[in-house]
């Protein structure tokens, strides 16, 4: 599914990996479904030029992973439904120029912190805490 028909589109050159056989005008798999939607690690394969570090840390699943606790939790914004809308708005006016490097943290950090507070993050924390503090006590 992930990679078109076996012999057609690829062919098989080891354990977890892949040769493209069939090529767009860019150089590019002529078929592919992009494996992170599939989410199953073990059924990917890669390509076989991939570095053997990107093999060792992405190709395999960890036997000592654990499931973190807020699976299964989600967040009703309901009732901090403006203040959630407003900090969402002023992330990406305030935060996202930060987190991309476009301004300074040191310089900018303190003043967009407190623009993402006038938009209300205090409330919508406080709300997202209390929800989660509920739904771990159903567990």
């Amino acid at each position: 599914m992930l990679y078109g028909v076996e012999g057609v589109h690829w062919k098989d050159v080891g354990e977890g990996l892949r040769e493209d056989l069939m090529l767009d005008d860019n150089g590019a798999p002529a078929y592919q479904v992009r494996s992170w939607m599939l989410g199953h690690v073990e059924m990917n394969r890669w390509p076989a030029d991939t570095h053997p570090t990107i093999l060792k840390y992405r190709a395999n699943q960890s036997q000592d992973a654990v499931n973190s606790i807020t699976l299964g939790f989600n967040f009703d914004a309901s009732k901090v439904s403006v203040e959630y809308t407003n900090t969402l708005a002023e992330f990406n006016t305030s935060i996202l120029p930060i987190k991309l490097g476009l301004l300074g943290y040191e310089t900018s950090f303190p003043a967009a912190l407190e623009k993402m507070k006038a938009a209300g993050l205090d409330k919508v924390v406080a709300e997202f805490d209390r929800q989660f503090k509920e739904w771990l006590g159903t567990k």
